[in-house]
């Protein structure tokens, strides 16, 4: 599997990843910053020289089927892992198929990986080794030192489509968290009120203030990539947004200006209605970098 890596020439922060996080969501000295969520597929191209500002972490997806068909230490997520010179790289890993001896593997790989994302994943089987996100946190945290490595997990502002209701996916993420999580990352949101109320709703369960909420966010590039992600997501649109962006399915200059405008909103809201100091924001892509290089130019991370 090849893949097209433009670095460009900066050395970045090897200061702990969870500490940078932290740091930035301290409200005396926080700075903005974005991240963006990449797949391992043949011919994935990221140009980081395009980006006006470099995204602090870089969160590689797991796909089961690609990584483990092979030996473990060639996966297609752990090589693209290591082509990415830029910024931080974050390695997803998901239950599914995963035992002790893979997990031994990626921690000891010469990649010397600091920073995971743990999912169940959307595949289960009943003989596999850890049926549940947070039984995978526990025994990565046990394997690795707290302070070099950082964990993050998902949460859900929509509630997971597969929990009884939102009391009993906030319960879930507790036990996420307290199995050693460092910072959440929530599934994909399209509603300003939808990620403040997640975040009331975690401090009210007891996730602790320490643990930031970052918001999973997307900028449709088209209509199809929209009604994909909202498909992959499994969430559902406002119907008069989902409506908006249709009208415009056939006009793709209007739709991306659009899809801009809206989303350059919702980070505005989040900004002026949030109890919390929201200093980061993740953008999933599907590999389609354009949308997020555009906001990038308008909302000027590093002056807000």
């Amino acid at each position: 599997m090849k893949f097209h890596i433009i670095n460009k020439q900066k050395i970045f922060s090897k200061t702990p990843l969870k500490k940078i996080i932290l740091e930035n969501f301290c409200r005396e000295n926080g700075k903005f910053f974005y991240s963006i969520e990449v797949t391992p597929k043949e011919e994935t191209k990221i140009d980081f020289t395009k980006l006006k500002i470099q995204p602090l972490f870089v969160d590689i997806t797991w796909i089961k089927n690609f990584n483990l068909i092979t030996p473990i230490e060639d996966a297609p997520a752990l090589k693209l892992a290591n082509e990415i010179k830029s910024t931080h790289v974050v390695n997803s890993v998901t239950c599914y198929g995963l035992e002790d001896h893979h997990i031994e593997k990626v921690l000891r790989s010469e990649l010397k990986l600091k920073n995971f994302t743990v999912l169940r994943g959307d595949y289960v089987d009943s003989e596999q080794k850890y049926k549940f996100a947070n039984e995978l946190i526990k025994e990565i945290r046990r394997r690795t030192s707290s302070e070099e490595v950082t964990i993050f997990c998902a949460g859900y502002p929509n509630t997971h489509n597969e929990a009884v209701n939102a009391d009993e996916d906030l319960q879930n993420l507790k036990r996420k968290v307290e199995s050693g999580v460092d910072a959440i990352l929530t599934q994909v949101v399209f509603s300003s009120s939808k990620f403040v109320d997640f975040i009331k709703n975690c401090r009210r369960v007891g996730i602790s203030q320490d643990i930031p909420i970052i918001p999973g966010l997307y900028i449709p590039f088209n209509f199809n990539e929209l009604n994909l992600m909202l498909n992959i997501a499994k969430v559902k649109l406002d119907h008069g947004i989902y409506q908006s962006f249709e009208q415009l399915k056939d006009n793709n200059e209007e739709f991306k200006t659009f899809s801009l405008n809206f989303m350059i909103k919702v980070i505005s809201e989040i900004q002026e209605t949030s109890p919390e100091f929201i200093r980061g924001f993740h953008f999933f892509t599907l590999n389609n970098f354009e949308m997020v290089e555009k906001l990038i130019e308008i909302v000027n991370f590093s002056e807000m």
